[in-house]
């Protein structure tokens, strides 16, 4: 059900940047720091901390043992507090489902703008390929991550992530705008005139 309103928002949040001119109210490198922001308030929402009373349910302590925390095969079980579902699927729905679809469209369109006339078909394929190796590999550490620390240490590698993405917008804030070619170099008069002269004494 949280997939379904998290593609409901993605679904409205479309509509609104093809039939309201976005930009005019919000630049496109604004819309990418401020998709990052949501993305860095639903992690330190969700995250579980350790002043948290409420712990997880462990496998031995359900009638079912596919429930709850393997305490058998994870020695962290013992240690992670558990957060309310409500918070959680809220901040995913309203977080998540409105700065997935905001990162998208402001990037592609930004990205496209900076390029400019340049080869937009192979820069915009690095682009993509860059960022299957980046869910690829990120996937494989999570899962490496989360079976030896559990959520924690993935929450904390994701936020550190985040935080140095939102670092680096900052910094490179100025420079992220739509390609403007050079102009050409001004031709002085004098210069030619000189350049006459000099052709002139050459050939006597």
């Amino acid at each position: 059900m949280a997939q379904g309103l998290v593609g409901s928002i993605t679904f409205i949040m479309y509509i609104v940047f093809i039939n309201i001119n976005v930009e005019k109210y919000l630049k496109l490198r604004t819309n990418c720091i401020l998709g990052l922001i949501f993305m860095l308030i639903f992690h330190f929402m969700t995250y579980p901390y350790a002043i948290y009373n409420n712990h997880v349910k462990y496998n031995n302590e359900t009638d079912h043992p596919e429930i709850g925390c393997n305490v058998s095969r994870y020695k962290w079980c013992f240690e992670l507090t558990a957060i309310s579902p409500w918070l959680y699927y809220i901040s995913y729905i309203v977080l998540i489902g409105v700065s997935f679809p905001v990162m998208t469209i402001s990037l592609s369109t930004l990205f496209s703008k900076v390029l400019g006339p340049r080869r937009q078909g192979t820069h915009q394929g690095w682009l993509q390929v860059f960022s299957s190796f980046g869910r690829m590999f990120g996937s494989m550490a999570s899962a490496s991550m989360y079976v030896n620390g559990g959520p924690r240490p993935v929450w904390q590698m994701e936020i550190a992530i985040i935080g140095t993405t939102i670092a680096a917008w900052f910094l490179f804030f100025n420079s992220m705008v739509a390609y403007r070619p050079p102009k050409p170099r001004p031709v002085h008069e004098g210069s030619e005139n000189s350049n006459q002269s000099i052709e002139f004494v050459h050939h006597s």
